[in-house]
């Protein structure tokens, strides 16, 4: 039976590298993009709004039909 490591044995100088530790450029700047975009908080605000609009819709719809019965 083979045994499987997550990181590959420290030879000649080799720092040991762990899969989560490691980010790549694209990671990093995807990352920077996203905490650079202006309409991120705008549209994460619209999402919450439009989901509280929902629900209450919802309760109203249930309060009218006389609390819900099926």
């Amino acid at each position: 039976m083979a045994i499987h490591h997550l990181t590959p044995p420290i030879r000649g100088g080799e720092r040991p590298r762990l899969p989560s530790a490691q980010r790549g450029p694209v990671t990093i700047a995807l990352a920077a993009m996203h905490a650079a975009d202006p309409d991120r908080q705008r549209i994460r605000d619209l999402r919450r709004r439009i989901a509280d609009r929902i629900e209450a819709d919802i309760a109203l719809l249930e309060a009218l039909d006389g609390g819900g019965r099926a």
